[in-house]
């Protein structure tokens, strides 16, 4: 997140969740971003949830509180740890967890294609934040040694699909670090929740940003860190998501 977070817990000792946005990155005072990035957060919390199938795949956070002149939201606490941190616990299964979260992301973009719903989301800023990720990475192959044309054309390619044709609502920035799991000991292991957080680069897109970002970062993770199989399943289930609410692949794609 490009905000300030703080957990806060209440005198009966539940968690609260708190974010302020400056106009500036948290990270670097010299990145400047628009605080409007809080209002589309306040937005998902708010829209999505009316319109997503409500289950127990996964879930969004429940909006509490904003304030848009303090730049202020409250949202219910997800939970302390993210899927890549919990990723090496062997009580938790992760092909399960890799379908649920390919079937509800297949629901976010298929409920969310029509207009009306893509206009309340027109996040100029999370489009732009998108492109520039992109466009640094030919420096970076550069400064490690390798050859930058291949970024440059990653970067054609891909960068992209920031700028085409919107087709979907899309998170913008989905990946194992953005969805928390609350723990098993609490909730059990047939009940654990998932929660989809930091919804403030949520724009009118094209699905594949999602899908790409999210698949490339559980296939790391199956790489490096046990082949726990996230990779696979996760994409299993996306496709079949997609078609069970009457949609096609390509369509979300293009």
């Amino acid at each position: 997140s490009t905000n300030f977070v703080w957990r806060v817990q209440a005198l009966d000792s539940s968690n609260t969740i708190i974010k302020h946005a400056e106009p500036y990155s948290k990270h670097d005072s010299d990145v400047p971003i628009s605080t409007d990035r809080l209002e589309f957060e306040k937005k998902a919390l708010e829209i999505l949830p009316k319109i997503i199938p409500q289950d127990d795949i996964l879930r969004l956070a429940t909006l509490r509180f904003y304030a848009i002149d303090d730049k202020l939201l409250q949202s219910s606490d997800a939970g302390l740890r993210t899927l890549d941190e919990v990723y090496g616990n062997q009580m938790l299964n992760m092909s399960v967890f890799g379908r649920r979260i390919g079937k509800w992301l297949a629901r976010l973009h298929t409920t969310t294609r029509g207009q009306e719903t893509r206009n309340a989301f027109l996040n100029e800023t999370a489009k732009k934040t998108y492109r520039k990720v992109y466009d640094v990475v030919p420096g970076i192959f550069s400064e490690w040694g390798y050859d930058a044309t291949v970024a440059e054309s990653i970067n054609a390619k891909y960068g992209a699909f920031g700028q085409s044709e919107p087709t979907c609502v899309c998170h913008g920035d989905f990946s194992p670090e953005n969805i928390v799991a609350q723990s098993a000991v609490a909730y059990g292991f047939s009940n654990h929740k998932l929660t989809a957080v930091d919804w403030e680069m949520v724009h009118d897109g094209c699905g594949s940003s999602d899908v790409a970002q999210f698949a490339a970062e559980a296939w790391l993770l199956d790489r490096f860190r046990g082949g726990r199989e996230l990779f696979g399943n996760f994409l299993r289930d996306y496709g079949e998501g997609v078609r069970e609410d009457g949609g096609n692949v390509e369509g979300l794609f293009t």
